[in-house]
């Protein structure tokens, strides 16, 4: 999956977990979640909500009261090149050991 990369500056959200709706009202299906920090396009405001699009390319409603002006510039890490299980152990301190090697 290709994510989208936001600009420098622009929108966050400002809650540590943030539910997102098919529809602006809460008793909609809840479609994902965005967290503190995650960049967030607003593509529409009404009322009390904000259309918005993640980072991930996920589209729904928020409550606008969620979301803040806020940096998005290191919101994600570079993509790093080598193999994914080392890298796993990297961030864990432990070797990979089930499957094959």
């Amino acid at each position: 999956m290709q994510l989208a990369v936001p600009e420098p500056t622009g929108t966050v959200c400002a809650i540590d977990v943030a539910p997102i709706y098919a529809e602006p009202d809460p008793m909609s299906e809840q479609v994902t979640q965005a967290l503190r920090g995650e960049p967030l396009s607003v593509e529409e405001r009404q009322g009390g909500w904000a259309r918005i699009e993640t980072a991930y390319g996920y589209r729904g409603w928020v409550a606008a009261d969620a979301l803040s002006a806020g940096s998005r510039s290191g919101w994600l890490p570079a993509p790093r090149e080598g193999d994914p299980a080392a890298e796993a152990g990297a961030y864990l301190g432990a070797r990979h050991t089930c499957g094959a090697e």
